[in-house]
Formats: structure tokens, sequence, C-alpha cells
């Protein structure tokens, strides 16, 4: 199953044509599954508890859910993707998972860095009704500001390396999500002559109109180098 038709050519190659659905699951799906798997999904949907009451649905009794979606708390990166409508935490990840019908057998955000792996099991029919927090909802949210600040101080310091250094050529070092973050906000008063990775695989195409280059074919009338790297690290 996916929300588009990309995959059904190398589906059909494996797949009978009543195993595979696109878009909408078929009602001759319901209560088919011990196991469905969701690996980062759930921060993409605009209703992350209606999709999970929607696998509860698909789900034998007893059945299990295993998902992985990204922690915010742990990548901050988390809150620069556009395309994820939902930040999760422990907290609100629980509580959504309690108010579709699962309840949590296991909570892993050691072994995917920057990730909650989760797996959980289908307890009840949803009534409607949504369970208490039960979480440390304070201490979540103390973080989550934490995060928002870093971020919040990156613009401020960016904003100030775009006006100290208006016109001049630059490069940025990480053609992937901290190198487009940069680029995003310094390009329009700076030149950005080129990303820098080395990655071939992403050296193979233009990122944001910019060439893509190794290190050592960086030009030498470069003035500055942004290194777009994870803060983590």
């Amino acid at each position: 199953f996916d929300m588009s038709s990309d995959y059904i050519p190398h589906w059909r190659s494996w797949l009978k044509e009543d195993q595979i659905a696109t878009y909408s699951t078929p009602q001759r799906w319901s209560k088919m599954f011990d196991v469905i798997t969701a690996h980062f999904v759930l921060e993409h949907v605009l209703d992350p508890v209606a999709s999970l009451s929607r696998i509860l649905h698909l789900l034998r009794e007893g059945g299990a859910l295993f998902l992985s979606v990204p922690n915010p708390l742990a990548n901050k990166a988390d809150l620069l993707a556009v395309d994820h409508v939902n930040h999760f935490t422990e907290a609100s990840l629980d509580w959504a998972l309690r108010t579709a019908g699962f309840e949590i057998i296991e909570l892993d955000k050691e072994s995917f860095g920057g990730a909650f792996l989760v797996v959980a099991a289908a307890v009840s029919a949803p009534d409607g009704e949504s369970p208490d927090a039960g979480k440390d909802i304070e201490s979540s949210i103390a973080k989550l500001e934490e995060a928002v600040r870093f971020w919040r101080g990156a613009d401020t310091k960016l904003a100030a390396f775009r006006s100290q250094f208006q016109g001049r050529r630059a490069s940025i070092y990480g053609a992937g999500v901290y190198g487009s973050y940069i680029y995003s906000k310094v390009a329009r008063d700076l030149n950005i002559e080129c990303f820098i990775d080395q990655n071939p695989h992403v050296r193979a195409a233009p990122h944001m109109g910019k060439p893509v280059i190794s290190p050592g074919e960086l030009p030498t009338n470069i003035d500055l180098v942004f290194a777009g790297l994870n803060p983590r690290n």
C-alpha cells in the first residue's frame, strides 16, 4: 500500500493484484493482517490519530503495529522539514496511539539515531474519547522550546553573516537538509557558487540550481564556506 501509484509496476512483478492498493485500503483488507509497518509515515499525515485508527481496522485481534517517526528532541532537523506536519515527542506519540486503540509494547529511542521505533499492540476499537496525556508533557515542551530557540539563534547568526558578507562569493559544505537551510537564509545577499559534498551520488545533479562538487574541486576565488553539518556533530 502506498499513497501513490509509483510502485505498482514493481509490485506486480511479485504480488497478486488483490494484494496491491493505493490511496485507500480496500474493505476486504479489514482484520486481515497480523503485523503492519509504517516507517516515517505519521509525520506526513494531517490526522495521525485517524490514520492509526484505519491501521487498527486492518489488524486482526492481537495484531501489532511496528512504526518509526523522527524524534525532534534528538534530531533538531525534524523541525526544518516542511513536509513534516507533525513533530512527535514520546508523550504525544503515546497519546496518539492510545487514542486510536493501541498500547505501546516497546519504544526505542536509541537504536535508530534521531527516531522513535515503536511496537504497539491493537487492544481496542477507538471510542472517540481521548485518554489522559499520562507522560511528562512539561518536560517535552521545554525540550521542544529549546530546539526552537536553537533554530531562531541560527537564523539570527546567518542574518548577521548575510549582512557582513553581502555580495561575496560563497560555497556551502553539505548538499542536504542543513546546507539547504543555510542556502535559504543567505542566498539572496551572497553569491552562492556551489555546494560541496563528499557523496558522489549527491554530486550527480545540481542542488538548489547550483552545482555540487567534491572538496578538492573548490574554486580558489571563493571568499567563504558555510558548513551545513548536523548540529549533533
